[in-house]
């Protein structure tokens, strides 16, 4: 067996096979056909007395045999040629000498390659001798203790077989379930006997559900940071999710509207718009059962930037200015200019809308027009002749001039 020392009986043959008997005497020689181990142990032959060219053998009549036969150690299990050579002569010893392994000292356990959260996979685990031969005597089912990968973040357990069925020192542990994503070993063990396999990959799941997490408090129109993350059934950070989420608030309108996640996560600033308890849910735009819901967030009146819009008579002599009841607005809101409802009136004029300079030379609107507020806004009513003069005068002022007089 591998590791197992033994001797062989040496007979020194002539040409026809007849025992030389002349061959007597200490004889130095070199020992070959066996490899070294799988793990590079090399084969250890008779120690060299003083001779330079190998192993001394002593041999009486052409025969080294009982305490001077050739004492050796084989660490390669195979079937082998065992070859001796008194230089120039060689003597072919043994012919199919087999090397059986020795007993089972360790485990290979084979790199899985990449994984996924969730997703059965098989592996492949030798036994092995001292000297990394396949341990070809350790057969039938094995009761292994596997460990390294995590706990799920949400407390699951990894999924391992029991027992292995080995045959002839090789066994497939099959169905291992991983549930943490992470760079992980895998380690087989059956006390003192283990191993352990190289670095391996397992990525997380596919998106199952969302985290929004958002502040406890916050301000009307005032921005807030908010995250929301994909998760996977085991709680992994769902990495391979690049989906979009549709946003709702409880109470009220949340902005913005709509994220997309890079990565399973987006980070983003929102704004609500309603004083009260409220949360923010989101949901995937095109799976509704991808969903979450925040915490409650306390939403306080924040101070607020607005505008007015005021409407005046301009040269109106009779009739009412229009009052714009949603008045104040809000900075950015959207206004929509009011129609003449007070009837303002002008003898032998038409109303024909609203400028926002009293002589009509800033900026003109129509009864139904929008605009973006920004700023206090004033709208004068604004009248057009219903029979436009036939003559028009020129007529010079003297603007900054400080002497002299006009044309």
């Amino acid at each position: 067996g591998a590791g197992a020392a033994f001797t062989v009986d040496i007979t020194a043959l002539d040409q026809y096979g007849n025992l030389d008997t002349a061959y007597t005497g200490p004889e130095c020689l070199t020992f070959s056909g066996p490899a070294n181990s799988p793990n590079h142990m090399a084969p250890i032959y008779p120690l060299p007395s003083p001779c330079s060219r190998g192993s001394a053998m002593t041999f009486v009549k052409g025969v080294a045999t009982g305490t001077n036969a050739a004492a050796m150690t084989l660490f390669d299990a195979q079937v082998v040629t065992l070859t001796a050579t008194d230089n120039p002569t060689s003597m072919l010893g043994i012919t199919g000498l087999t090397v059986v392994p020795g007993v089972i000292s360790t485990f290979d356990v084979a790199n899985p390659g990449p994984q996924t959260v969730g997703q059965a996979f098989g592996d492949t685990i030798t036994a092995l001798d001292g000297y990394g031969n396949v341990a070809t005597s350790y057969s039938g089912a094995e009761i292994l203790v596997f460990s390294d990968p995590s706990n799920a973040p949400n407390g699951a357990l990894p999924i391992y077989p029991s027992p292995v069925t080995f045959t002839a020192g090789v066994g497939t542990a099959s169905n291992i379930t991983l549930v943490d994503a992470q760079t992980t070993t895998l380690t087989a063990t059956q006390t003192p006997i283990t191993g352990t396999s190289n670095d391996f990959v397992v990525s997380a799941g596919l998106a199952t559900h969302y985290s929004v997490d958002a502040p406890s408090t916050a301000q009307t129109a005032t921005t807030f940071s908010a995250t929301i993350t994909a998760y996977d059934a085991f709680g992994n950070v769902a990495t391979g999710y690049d989906g979009t989420a549709d946003l709702v608030s409880s109470l009220g309108t949340v902005l913005p509207t709509s994220v997309t996640l890079s990565n399973g996560v987006d980070i983003f600033s929102a704004t609500l718009d309603t004083v009260g308890n409220q949360t923010i849910t989101a949901t995937d735009s095109s799976n509704a059962s991808i969903n979450g819901v925040s915490g409650i967030i306390d939403v306080s009146a924040g101070a607020v930037t607005s505008y007015s819009v005021t409407y005046f008579v301009g040269a109106a002599t009779s009739g009412s200015v229009p009052v714009d009841t949603f008045s104040p607005y809000i900075a950015a809101s959207k206004v929509t200019v009011l129609d003449n409802t007070g009837s303002l009136a002008e003898s032998g004029y038409t109303f024909s809308g609203w400028n926002t300079q009293s002589d009509g030379h800033g900026t003109s609107y129509a009864p139904g027009d929008t605009f973006t507020i920004g700023a206090n806004t004033d709208l004068y009513a604004i009248f057009t002749s219903n029979t436009p003069p036939t003559s028009y005068s020129v007529t010079y002022f003297v603007g900054a001039a400080t002497s002299g007089s006009v044309p």
